[in-house]
């Protein structure tokens, strides 16, 4: 099974198998919560139309949720599915500010 996850500022990939070792860190103090997330997007996507793949979808999702910094640029709270299309870039008060 090929699942990935992308970083948005770097574009590194992350596999399920390097994945599961944060999840493995987490799994004791979160367990319910993630279960539970994962159990909601099985029924989402269970009756939806997506073509996405529920587990690219549920690893970037815990990934920026658990607050998992890309290994490669040190960025936080940058997950996607690879299996999906880039998120745009959102302005902050920060960018705001320039204009």
């Amino acid at each position: 099974m090929d699942t990935k996850m992308k970083c948005c500022k770097c574009e590194r990939e992350m596999g399920l198998a390097e994945f599961l070792t944060y999840v493995e860190a987490y799994l004791l103090k979160l367990i319910a919560p993630a279960a539970i997330t994962f159990i909601i997007s099985a029924i989402t996507h269970k009756f939806s139309n997506e073509t996405r793949g529920i587990v690219d979808e549920s690893m970037a999702g815990l990934a920026n949720n658990f607050a998992i910094t890309c290994p490669n640029c040190k960025a936080v709270d940058c997950w996607y599915p690879a299996s999906g299309k880039r998120p745009k870039k959102l302005k902050t008060k920060r960018d705001m500010s320039l204009f």
